[in-house]
């Protein structure tokens, strides 16, 4: 299952933490080794107690951070950084203490797309060319080299990660996001106004619906019945593939 809420109805103090570029490239590289150990440290929760929900919750937007071996190709602003993500995702969701496992990465959306494809190379694939708001992201396009790095360091752990937490005794996965009022230049539904919340289920194809059902009704009834179902989403790369 895939949820998606509209963040512009909590009132939010966002940080954003860059990872700054040095020169030296001895200096980039315990800069790099320092981003994935503090990534591997808040990346993932597992819990052995009994009174978790048997739940995976997987947050891939919420990051807004760009890794330093990129940093200096990158132009984007901090603020446009965060336009781009789950803007909120991070608070939303904050529920790590209540389910059984909990994915989510430091890495911003703009710079690696964890619910893309890894051979998606369309411009707002997983490595994009412009954010969902048609700003540029670099001013030279990362070389092949480069997009593998990023793949392999910050993209395929990812995945690993919720694929290895499958076999973890939970019933069920759900793909957490946040959404913009309006939907933006990039996506399915440009200028558009959106839901408050929108659960997706791949058209019947990823849970059973009489799960998808109850939950809908959950969320219809707590915000007012503003709740849609497949629209604008229909659930992303990790939904479908997961």
């Amino acid at each position: 299952i895939s949820v998606n809420t509209s963040a512009l109805d909590l009132d939010l103090d966002l940080d954003l933490n860059l990872s700054p570029l040095d020169q030296n490239q001895d200096q980039n590289q315990r800069e790099r080794s320092r981003f994935r150990q503090s990534e591997m440290k808040t990346e993932h929760q597992t819990s052995n107690t009994k009174d978790k929900l048997p739940i995976l919750i997987s947050v891939p937007h919420a990051g807004e951070s760009v890794p330093p071996e990129i940093a200096d190709h990158c132009i984007l602003t901090p603020e446009q950084v965060i336009a781009d993500g789950d803007v909120g995702a991070s608070e939303i969701y904050a529920i790590r203490d209540e389910v059984e496992l909990y994915l989510t990465t430091p890495v911003a959306r703009a710079i690696v797309d964890l619910n893309r494809a890894p051979d998606d190379r369309q411009r707002d694939g997983v490595i994009k060319t412009h954010t969902c708001w048609m700003e540029p992201v670099y001013r030279q396009f990362p070389n092949e080299e480069m997009i593998n790095r990023l793949l392999e360091c910050y993209y395929f752990p990812y995945h690993s990660t919720l694929t290895a937490f499958s076999d973890c005794g939970v019933i069920i996965g759900i793909d957490c996001h946040t959404m913009a009022e309006k939907g933006p230049p990039e996506g399915p539904d440009p200028g558009a106004v959106r839901p408050r919340v929108c659960l997706s289920n791949g058209d019947g194809t990823t849970c059973p619906k009489d799960w998808f059902k109850s939950l809908a009704e959950c969320f219809a009834k707590h915000f007012d019945g503003n709740v849609s179902l497949n629209r604008p989403f229909k659930g992303g790369f990790i939904t479908r593939s997961h």
